[in-house]
């Protein structure tokens, strides 16, 4: 399809679509049929750091084969239900979706997502949109080497740029930070998630969930969301109390750094979100907006600046001495671990 935006890609809706209706018509796709949607670029980044080829298969099955129902009505009261509930709307909404694409291929989004991502990104980076694969995955969005965006998703977004614009900053942001907060040893993956999530997100939100916190949303399909968005960044002192707690733990206990690390990861309300948020917010009144872009490419940094900014604002606690022990002693574990 051509687009005004060249780096978008939508070669994997067709496919899709063709899937959908075999599937429909209770039909099972042949290897060659599911190989020809989960061999491009953008489920490829999907299945590479999050989903597996199993679960779209199983699942868009369970979603659309008439055969399927009694499984499917039982799927739908569990953990994957939010995935399911997205596949039936999009089964539902297929001409609005398509009308969607049409609109997301003639409007000129990338330079102004890169532009907005460029804000809160280093001079010189970010000068190029990176490739935005649209597909169809679920109610969300990723930014990986490149973006994934589910297409039915965009329908319900209030600013489809600002939106791609969060998701671009991942992209560069990815670009700049050391392969080893990326992919850390596994004894310590979940507390260098949690720590990279904090940062990589509480940058980001700023780009598109920052009016949030003046005037939460109070209706259309992202206000239950910004509703939680908002009392969770009103409660993150207590939740970088607790963290503070667990990175304690990290100093005096490296051997306990492993279960501590799950520990924090499952504590962070909302993948990080608002919290991080929290945390840059801290920042940018204290050091204004240039002091966080210049941390951008390094979380632990991030904690440092985010205490420092803490005890000068004294409007939320600071993590303390023995805590940025515990940040300074994982931040050497995974240099001297992957050198």
């Amino acid at each position: 399809m051509p687009s005004v935006n060249t780096s978008f890609d939508f070669s994997a809706l067709a496919p899709f679509w063709i899937i959908l209706d075999q599937l429909s018509n209770d039909l099972e796709p042949s290897t060659k049929t599911w190989q020809s949607l989960l061999t491009l670029s953008g489920y490829r980044e999907l299945i590479e750091h999050e989903f597996s080829e199993e679960f779209f298969i199983q699942h868009f099955s369970l979603a659309f084969r008439p055969s399927k129902r009694q499984q499917l009505s039982e799927a739908l009261l569990g953990s994957r239900k939010n995935y399911l509930r997205h596949y039936l709307q999009v089964a539902n909404e297929r001409s609005k979706i398509e009308e969607q694409i049409r609109w997301l291929a003639e409007t000129p989004l990338a330079d102004a997502a890169a532009q907005l991502a460029r804000e809160w990104l280093p001079t010189g980076i970010g000068d190029t949109p990176p490739t935005v694969h649209f597909v169809i995955f679920g109610p969300d969005a990723r930014g990986f080497s490149s973006v994934v965006v589910d297409a039915a998703f965009t329908l319900n977004l209030p600013d489809v740029a600002a939106a791609l614009a969060h998701e671009f900053h991942h992209v560069y942001r990815r670009r700049l930070v050391a392969e080893r907060i990326v992919s850390p040893p596994a004894n310590v993956a979940d507390v260098v998630w949690a720590l990279n999530q904090l940062h990589l997100e509480g940058l980001a939100d700023q780009i598109d969930k920052r009016d949030w916190l003046d005037a939460t949303p109070t209706s259309g399909p992202v206000a239950a969301y910004a509703k939680r968005y908002a009392e969770h960044f009103v409660n993150s002192p207590a939740t970088i109390q607790a963290l503070s707690d667990s990175l304690e733990e990290c100093a005096e206990s490296p051997g306990r750094l492993q279960d501590v690390g799950k520990r924090i990861r499952a504590a962070l309300p909302l993948a990080g979100h608002p919290t991080g948020a929290f945390m840059v917010r801290t920042i940018e009144e204290a050091f204004g907006r240039s002091a966080c872009i210049e941390t951008v490419h390094d979380p632990f940094e991030f904690l440092r600046l985010y205490s420092a900014a803490a005890r000068q604002a004294q409007k939320a606690p600071p993590l303390t001495a023995t805590a940025l022990r515990g940040v300074d002693s994982i931040a050497r574990f995974i240099s001297t671990a992957t050198a």
